[in-house]
């Protein structure tokens, strides 16, 4: 049996007949016995398994495996992480500047990255409407409010009169990537110091970015389960 703590495992447990999903529970500890991972507790109940897989921020496994490695935990201090601030706004018009399928990037005054995500669905936006997301660097040393009005200020004086056709702002924090690509920051790997304890996400491979990078560690992990016997093919 194995194990996923985390979401994004469920599809993957399924497709390969490993068991099935628990949802919407909350895993409080991973249980450790002689360095091999055993299995989890819930505030409902324990399971074990063969295997544990980890899907959630790489940083926060301290808090749920007791006696990690010293020198593996000041590893794991080091991972980096970059907020992102997107503004949605939705247009009583159609506003010919977003009539694509694509993205555009902003590099002037405030650096942003445009999508208008209505042209990929129309059900994002009613008839004659649009939807358009604006994505942001957050800088943490920056008051939010601040970077907020900063943010939809650059909007206002990139694309003139947009203001004339807003019917709906909404500014929604995000962490796009688990860790950042950075310099002297920490990106984990699959496998961890404990045996049997696989780690998955954008915060454990650092090829590409997003979905793509998040997958290339799941192509990472089924090598390694299929190596240890867990898969057969």
């Amino acid at each position: 049996m194995v194990f996923g703590v985390g979401m994004i495992f469920c599809p993957f447990i399924m497709r390969y007949k490993l068991g099935q999903c628990q949802i919407n529970t909350a895993v409080k500890e991973i249980f450790v016995e002689n360095n091999t991972a055993k299995g989890v507790s819930t505030r409902e109940d324990s399971y074990y398994a063969d295997s544990i897989i980890y899907s959630a921020f790489v940083n926060d496994l301290p808090q749920y495996i007791k006696d990690l490695p010293a020198q593996y935990i000041s590893d794991l201090n080091k991972v980096k992480q970059s907020k992102t601030l997107t503004i949605w706004l939705g247009l009583s018009e159609e506003f010919k500047e977003f009539n694509y399928v694509g993205g555009e990037v902003w590099f002037k005054k405030k650096a942003f990255w445009a999508m208008p995500i209505s042209n990929y669905n129309r059900n994002f936006a009613p008839k004659g409407k649009k939807l358009v997301g604006f994505m942001f660097s957050v800088d943490e040393n920056n008051d939010l409010e601040s970077e907020k009005r900063n943010a939809y200020d650059t909007i206002l004086h990139v694309y003139p009169n947009i203001d004339k056709f807003i019917d709906m702002v909404h500014y929604q924090i995000t962490t796009p990537e688990k860790a950042a690509i950075s310099i002297n920051g920490f990106i984990a790997d699959t496998e961890t110091p404990i045996k049997n304890l696989y780690i998955v996400g954008t915060d454990a491979d650092d090829r590409s970015m997003g979905v793509t990078r998040a997958s290339y560690s799941v192509v990472k992990l089924i090598k390694i389960l299929k190596r240890e016997g867990y898969i057969v093919t």
